[in-house]
């Protein structure tokens, strides 16, 4: 939460994406290849970093609420019997109740719309992106190669190469929201094979219809053959 209000920080103003953009000017790469990298990239980061902040907030005010909701609303339901009134009349009573369901709702739709699985989805989706980009930019780890001449290869030939994990990645951030989506809507039969295909591979619904011997098989006896 540290930079979420901080106005000088590189995730919350156009100062990474200038710096992105000078960069990308002095590279070798083509008009029409930088144009892709801006409008596929950088537009596509830009819109994650915006819903990643959106999510942000409501993150940390369901965070804030739930907190600050679990220590009050006990204390005031503790100090209620202080009062000689009923429980029509006794204000700490109906301040607890009213606490109670701004609680409840705040928690409900954070259920309903998964704030805290989408946030740290776009959180980690906007970081990998960011890493990439620059990783490509300066040439290093992966897109540190060279040919058979030991030259090394640049921007322009490295080119399609960024593009297609660029794709990866946001195909693999569209997969897990939708799952993120869908999670309520599967059986608990459809879950837990959800999860033992993530862990062990494909489950094969139908067993064979012979099903393989366990242990010692000893070889069949023929009776022998009265005279």
């Amino acid at each position: 939460m540290g930079n979420l209000f901080c106005k000088k920080s590189d995730d919350y103003n156009d100062s990474f994406f200038s710096k992105t953009d000078n960069i990308l000017s002095v590279t070798n790469l083509t008009e029409q290849q930088k144009t892709l990298f801006r409008r596929r990239y950088m537009n596509k980061l830009y819109s994650l970093r915006y819903f990643k902040h959106t999510y942000a907030v409501w993150f940390y005010i369901h965070r804030f609420l739930a907190t600050t909701l679990g220590v009050a609303i006990p204390a005031l339901l503790s100090i209620q019997y202080y009062f000689n009134e009923s429980s029509v009349g006794n204000p700490i009573y109906w301040s607890a109740w009213g606490l109670s369901i701004v609680g409840g709702f705040a928690t409900g739709y954070n259920n309903v719309f998964k704030v805290d699985e989408r946030y740290f989805l776009l959180r980690g989706i906007y970081q990998k992106l960011k890493n990439e980009g620059w990783t490509y930019l300066l040439l290093c780890k992966k897109y540190d190669q060279r040919n058979e001449n030991q030259i090394k290869l640049t921007h322009t030939t490295l080119f399609i190469g960024f593009m297609e994990s660029i794709e990866d990645i946001i195909s693999d951030y569209m997969k897990h929201d939708m799952e993120a989506v869908m999670q309520d809507s599967l059986s608990r039969e459809e879950q837990i094979t959800m999860i033992q295909e993530r862990a062990l591979g494909p489950v094969n619904h139908n067993p064979p219809d012979h099903p393989p011997q366990i242990g010692l098989v000893l070889p069949e006896l023929n009776p022998p053959n009265n005279p």
